[in-house]
């Protein structure tokens, strides 16, 4: 042991083994996960240790073979170099695991992958050893050490192909640490081959070991690795739960489809208006079902970043007239009073997505009724001009001469609720958070109204403001801009709304023949009856098979396809219409008409195949505007307009100063009711007072009625009692007696108009 070279291996030796393991308690100390890769890591970093130990042993044992037991140096031997050769597999099936993945399993590998190394495994146990003996220290040779030569060489070359053939397929830290280790595997093997004494095998088991940690294998690399999968496993549970809202919304609109779509039919059919008046609370009770399904669905969306906006052209004047009809609904069950002061002056038709800026005063409106017992809620609406100056805002216009593209629509909604104590305004837009648990404890509600308008304002580049005080009640608000598509003001938005209804459904397509597919019979009911007025021929069929079959046979001007159905879906369907080159619908446009409403679902159906998407619950109006746009316009009847309208519609009702003379909706309602049961009264007083000649009680008479025309916007009813009511003041008997029958007869007509069904199935704002 005076030998100087090799003191000097047995202390490289040790310093390789305390690498070694420093690593091994750096690396099992560590988190990972459990793969194939990382437990052929580990069996590596055990059997390198091992090597070095018995490298160390070997080394001093063959430079004392005269004081050393010959058995315990020939066990030494073999343990070393079979350890060795093992190494050097080891390190072929890590390489062929790192390019390959974790799938090329041991026992996925070809067999012959594994014979060479049992074989000379084998035969290093069996063959003999020889000693050398030299000045500079001795070392072992002879059949067993030129057998493991031989598995060296063939596991390097096998891994450098493996390494060269996917090259450009695997990740460049990875291929970095492959030829970094075979590198050092191959430089002490032709040192050692070359120099038996330098014995320095344990340089090139610790470099490899040492490449593939650093690279790959380090306690940063696992980190990542494990939040590279946590992640996946939460992008799938992710996409399973977005795949379960999806089914879960498809189930619950089916049913929800069925109910809206008969009392929509209700509604269009019945001449009764207290059945009326029950329909449209079951129509507002369903939206409002169908608003919650829709928050959960959106709050999925959101969370999984796939909400995306959808600007299109909108009627500012329909938007606020579904919002003030569905909040209407929640406000009298709580006997809350709905005001709505809107600027008459506002533009109607704007640009933006009017399906989220619906949704998001919806949500907030809904919020302050949820929490408010007693008083009201008020819903205000009004616009700023604004001009665009650059890409990063926008100034004030009113100071300009110039032509404004956008307005800022500013909304707010005040309550005389419970109010927000301070320390819980943090926490007021949280999911599933509840303010004041202990007060609200029966207030209902998922908690995601106020999340979900957050979100979808800060998409709009707005945010929202809340001011409270606790006890008193809140107001929220916000401004999102709105290009201007007219500037047409809108005046009274629930007239201009009535006139839009009307415009869509008036037309008819008697020569027009349409396919509607559906597996549920009730479904198909439904849109049929639906789609009665526009008396076109309508096929049904319950079934992909079934349809297919009608398309062969028939031509269709629109075909509506469901898209979950047994058997054939409806994109499958479509794929094999699609597919049938040369039929009778090679360009019939195809519909999705569907349940299927989870985010990017349009996107889906368009790329599949399908000319447009609708989503069920029908929407009549959506269901119009589809077929005006798809069905052949020389198939279409649109309605004459009459020339003169009727006697009863031609008497203007300002329904707009009226809702704002009484201040509400509910007391405006109080007002005309009284106005229709006291009319007989006053039209009697009127003519008792005229045959008697009392002219001072029948300028009182009719200056109530020319005042309680004022009042409910009867402009024209007015107008005639005040002239009338001149003639009184005057005495003039000739002109009373000629006017006041046609002030008795306007009186009626517009007794019949405002007590009319019609009349009283509007909203006034």
């Amino acid at each position: 042991m005076g030998n100087p070279m090799v003191t000097a291996l047995l202390r490289m030796e040790l310093g390789c083994l305390a690498i070694v393991i420093f690593v091994a308690f750096t690396y099992f100390s560590s988190p990972k996960k459990k793969t194939f890769s990382h437990r052929l890591f580990a069996e590596l970093i055990i059997i390198a240790a091992i090597n070095i130990i018995f490298d160390c042993v070997t080394v001093y044992m063959v430079n004392n073979l005269e004081t050393v037991n010959p058995l315990a140096n020939f066990l030494c031997h073999k343990v070393f170099l079979g350890s060795l050769v093992a190494i050097v597999f080891l390190i072929f099936e890590y390489i062929v695991t790192l390019v390959f993945g974790d799938d090329a399993e041991r026992t996925k590998r070809p067999i012959w992958e594994r014979i060479p190394f049992y074989a000379g495994e084998a035969a290093i146990l069996v063959l003999p050893i020889e000693y050398i003996e030299t000045p500079r220290g001795n070392y072992s040779y002879g059949p067993y050490a030129y057998m493991a030569y031989v598995l060296f060489i063939g596991y390097f070359i096998a891994s450098i192909v493996v390494a060269i053939r996917v090259w450009n397929k695997v990740e460049r830290r990875k291929i970095q640490a492959i030829f970094i280790a075979l590198f050092f595997v191959a430089t002490c093997l032709i040192i050692q081959g070359i120099v038996p004494v330098a014995l320095i095998s344990c340089v090139g088991v610790t470099a490899s070991v040492l490449a593939f940690f650093f690279t790959v294998e380090s306690p940063d690399a696992q980190k990542v690795a494990i939040l590279k999968d946590e992640k996946e496993r939460a992008n799938a549970a992710n996409e399973a739960k977005t795949a379960f809202l999806a089914n879960m919304s498809h189930e619950i609109r089916t049913p929800i489809n069925a109910v809206l779509g008969f009392n929509e039919i209700i509604i269009r059919e019945s001449k009764e208006p207290q059945i009326i008046e029950y329909a449209r609370d079951i129509e507002n009770a369903g939206k409002t079902l169908l608003g919650i399904i829709n928050n959960v669905l959106d709050f999925s969306k959101i969370e999984a970043g796939k909400m995306e906006l959808l600007d299109r052209t909108y009627e500012l004047s329909a938007l606020l007239n579904d919002v003030v009809n569905m909040m209407s609904f929640r406000a009298r069950a709580k006997n809350l009073e709905l005001k709505v002061s809107v600027d008459k002056n506002i533009p109607n038709a704007l640009f933006g997505d009017d399906m989220r800026l619906r949704q998001i005063m919806l949500n907030i409106i809904s919020n302050a009724i949820k929490y408010t017992e007693s008083g009201s809620v008020t819903l205000n609406v009004s616009y700023q001009k604004m001009e665009q100056i650059d890409s990063d805002g926008y100034i004030s216009a009113d100071s300009f001469n110039t032509t404004v593209d956008y307005i800022k629509l500013c909304v707010s909604v005040t309550d005389t609720g419970m109010g927000i104590k301070k320390d819980e305004l943090e926490r007021l837009c949280l999911p599933f958070e509840r303010m004041d648990e202990d007060r609200n404890r029966t207030v209902e509600g998922t908690g995601l109204g106020l999340s979900i308008v957050k979100r979808l304002l800060d998409m709009m580049g707005s945010a929202l403001k809340v001011e409270s005080e606790y006890g008193k009640g809140s107001t929220f608000s916000f401004e999102v801009k709105q290009r201007v598509v007219d500037w047409t003001a809108m005046n009274s938005f629930v007239q201009t709304s009535e006139q839009s209804e009307k415009y869509h459904e008036a037309f008819t397509a008697p020569s027009a023949r349409i396919l509607i597919v559906d597996d549920v019979k009730l479904n198909l009911m439904v849109i049929s009856a639906l789609l009665k007025p526009l008396k076109m021929r309508i096929d049904t069929a319950m079934s992909g098979k079934e349809a297919l079959s009608l398309v062969k046979e028939n031509l269709y001007d629109v075909i509506f396809l469901d898209h979950r159905m047994p058997e054939l879906d409806g994109v499958e369907t479509l794929s094999i219409m699609h597919k049938e080159k040369g039929g009778l619908n090679d360009g019939t446009p195809v519909i999705a008409l569907t349940a299927n409403a989870v985010s990017g679902a349009k996107e889906f159906y368009l790329k599949n195949g399908f000319k447009d998407y609708l989503s069920k619950p029908v929407d009549m109006r959506h269901l119009e505007e589809a077929l005006r746009e798809y069905l052949p316009k020389s198939k279409m009847v649109f309605a004459q307009k009459e020339a003169k309208s009727t006697e009863q519609d031609s008497l203007p009702v300002d329904t707009a100063i009226g809702f704002e003379n009484c201040g509400s909706q509910k007391l405006y309602r109080e007002v005309i009711s009284e106005f229709c049961v006291s009319a007989s009264k006053s039209a009697e007083r009127v003519q008792e007072t005229l045959s008697a000649s009392d002219w001072k009680n029948l300028t009182v008479a009719v200056h109530s009625i020319k005042s309680s025309a004022r009042t409910i916007g009867a402009s024209r009813l007015a107008d005639v009692a005040a002239n009338v009511e001149q003639y009184a003041i005057d005495a003039d008997a000739t002109s009373l007696h000629q006017s006041i029958p046609t002030l008795l007869d306007l009186l009626e007509k517009y007794r019949k108009k405002l007590s009319s069904e019609e009349f009283l199935s509007m909203r006034f704002c």
